[in-house]
């Protein structure tokens, strides 16, 4: 039986609630790509939210705005 074939994602992002998470999980969102868990073109990111107690919402939207300028700045836009 054939293995079931993961998702290529292009971003992987992780939105912190505290500052000083957010480097632990940069780290092992990168230690995860080392071993091969998540394909090496995968964008990954740890973000902090924009404010305290901003909601899942404006976090996720942080996040989003996060993920879209670095992947413009990848295709070579500024």
């Amino acid at each position: 039986m054939e293995q079931p074939k993961g998702v290529d994602w292009t971003v992987v992002i992780l939105t912190c609630q505290y500052k000083d998470s957010v480097q632990v999980f940069q780290r092992e969102l990168e230690v995860r790509q080392k071993r091969e868990q998540i394909p090496a073109g995968t964008l990954l990111l740890a973000v902090e939210d924009p404010e305290k107690r901003v909601g899942s919402g404006g976090a996720t939207l942080n996040a989003l705005l996060v993920a879209a300028e670095h992947l413009s700045a990848r295709a070579g836009f500024t």
